[in-house]
């Protein structure tokens, strides 16, 4: 039905209803959220890098009280410096406080579900595809209800895929990349020629150079700790499915060394 009209203006207020609802919802499909917290009063107060230090290493408060029993505890921090960034700022607005970080979190979660709608829209030229997107509850659970940052690379990745200017693109993809590495896995797929490949290829690369020096003030963190990091939470890492499967006896070592 929905492929022969448009949505009706009253009928989105089933989205918006269903967003306030899980906006208002406690995080429980993942502790995730917890370490994103974690790293940001790791950074801002501890003055120390999540690519180095574990939260084990700490002593019991807010957060890291919650980490029992959770494998990523044991493993350095896998998300970019970019992300990092943020999570210093979030931890600065919240003023260290673990409630107001969550719903700092939560709305900036809630701002990629609401892009990622325009985007698909944008896209697509099609109503019916974003409203079926903002009434998904794996969306909304997974994201407003419980924040994620993959939203924010989905995000990112659909206004990449928008701007078809090479130069904007490459920065977007570049900054991606500084939320989790793994997401530059997408940047072949944004070029129709070898040509645009190239050229999204350099001006991700001289992106990420920049975003790396611009933030390296804030976060000050040394590429290859932050490389290996990432190598071992993402998903070339053991602890991923894919990895764990083809080398079930591989260390993270071998793995970042291969």
């Amino acid at each position: 039905l929905w492929r022969k009209r448009d949505i009706r203006r009253r009928e989105w207020l089933l989205p918006f209803a269903l967003v306030l609802l899980t906006l208002a919802s406690f995080p429980d499909t993942s502790r995730d959220y917890f370490r994103y917290l974690f790293d940001g009063e790791m950074i801002r107060l501890w003055h120390l890098s999540p690519y180095v230090h574990l939260p084990a290493e700490f002593p019991l408060d807010q957060y890291s009280k919650v980490f029992d029993n959770i494998w990523w505890t044991h493993i350095p921090s896998p998300y970019g410096p970019l992300w990092q960034a943020i999570m210093v700022l979030i931890n600065a607005i919240s003023a260290n406080h673990v409630v107001y970080g969550v719903i700092v979190l939560k709305l900036l979660n809630l701002t990629g579900v609401l892009v990622c709608a325009r985007y698909m829209y944008l896209i697509t030229g099609k109503a019916y595809i974003s409203f079926l997107f903002l009434i998904n509850p794996i969306i909304l659970l997974n994201t407003v209800g419980t924040p994620h940052t993959d939203i924010l690379i989905a995000a990112a990745l659909l206004a990449a895929y928008y701007h078809h200017n090479v130069l904007g693109r490459g920065v977007i993809l570049g900054a991606t990349g500084l939320i989790k590495v793994p997401a530059l896995i997408f940047m072949p797929f944004f070029s129709r020629r070898w040509r645009d490949f190239w050229l999204v290829t350099l001006t991700t690369t001289i992106s990420l150079g920049v975003l790396l020096i611009v933030l390296k003030p804030i976060v000050g963190f040394d590429l290859l700790p932050m490389l290996q990091a990432n190598q071992s939470g993402g998903v070339s890492g053991t602890q991923s499915l894919l990895m764990s499967s083809l080398m079930p006896r591989a260390t993270d070592t071998t793995i970042f060394l291969a």
